[in-house]
C-alpha cells in the first residue's frame, strides 16, 4: 500500500523501508504526551507517530529525527500534507549526532530492535529494523543529553526482546513508569510492550494489559477506544 489513510491525515510511504504498522500505532496512540510542550520522535521513518503526537496535542511542537534520506523526504511530504504542519519539523540526522540548545519534554521511539534477526538486502531497511547504528543503551543515552529533566521516554519492544533488554534501563539510570503488556487476543501471551520510562526513580510503576483482537478483525472495545482517533474503521 503506498498511502494509508487515517482520520485526519494520510501516510504516503513508498519511500520509506518501514511502513505503517501497528506497532506505530499503538505507541503514539499510548504515550501520555498530551502535556508536552515539545515532543521529539526519533527514526519518524513516514512520520506516522510525530504527525499522531501533533493531533493529539494542539499546543506541541514536534521535532522528527530520520537517518534516512528518502524516509526523512517522504516524511516531510506527510508533514507538509497535513493539517499540522506549523507545529511538526522533519529534520534528515542522526539522533547521535544531532546537537540542539532546545530540550524535549517527551522522546518516542520505535527502536530499531531486531538485533541478530535475518538482515534484509535493501541498506535502509537494515538501517530501520537493526541495532547497527542506534542500539538500545545509545538510545537512552542521546535521550538523557536531549531530554529535559523531567522528560518521559516512550517505546515500543517484542515481549521477548525486552526482556532480553530490561536490565539496560537501570543501568543507563532510567525507571519504568509506565508498562502495558499488548496480547494479539486474550487467550495468548503479550508479544509487544509499550514503554514509559523517567528520570530519576518513579516510586509506582503502573502496569495494564491491551488485548487487540476478540477474534479475527474483530476488535477488542480497549483497542477501538485507544485507536478511534485515527483509524478510519473504528
Amino acid at each position: 500500500m503506498s498511502a494509508f489513510q487515517f482520520k485526519q491525515f494520510q501516510v504516503r510511504q513508498d519511500q520509506c523501508a518501514m511502513k505503517v504498522g501497528t506497532d506505530g500505532v499503538l505507541l503514539g496512540a499510548w504515550a501520555g504526551l498530551t502535556q508536552a510542550s515539545s515532543i521529539l520522535d526519533i527514526g519518524t521513518g513516514t512520520g506516522l507517530m510525530a504527525l499522531m503526537s501533533a493531533q493529539r496535542n494542539e499546543n506541541c511542537n514536534v521535532k522528527a529525527l530520520e537517518i534516512d534520506t528518502g524516509a526523512a523526504l517522504q516524511a516531510r511530504e506527510n508533514v507538509e500534507n497535513s493539517p499540522f504542519a506549523n507545529r511538526v519539523e522533519v529534520i534528515h540526522a542522526d539522533v547521535l549526532a544531532y546537537e540542539t540548545e532546545e530540550t524535549f519534554d517527551f522522546i518516542i521511539c520505535n527502536p530499531p530492535f531486531f538485533n541478530g534477526s535475518y538482515k534484509p538486502g535493501a541498506q535502509a531497511r537494515t538501517l530501520a529494523r537493526h541495532q547497527e547504528s542506534l542500539t538500545l543503551r545509545s538510545l537512552m543515552e542521546v535521550s538523557k543529553r536531549l531530554g529535559s529533566v523531567h522528560h518521559i521516554l516512550a517505546l515500543v519492544f517484542p515481549r521477548h526482546s525486552f526482556n532480553e533488554q530490561r536490565h539496560l534501563i537501570d543501568e543507563v539510570g532510567y525507571s519504568i513508569k509506565r508498562i502495558c503488556y499488548v496480547k494479539p487476543n486474550p487467550s495468548k501471551p503479550a508479544h509487544r510492550v509499550l514503554i514509559e520510562l523517567a528520570l530519576p526513580h518513579v516510586s509506582q510503576l503502573e502496569e495494564t494489559e491491551l488485548s487487540i483482537e476478540l477474534s479475527r478483525h474483530i476488535y477488542t472495545e480497549e483497542y477501538k477506544a485507544l485507536c478511534r482517533d485515527f483509524y478510519l474503521a473504528m
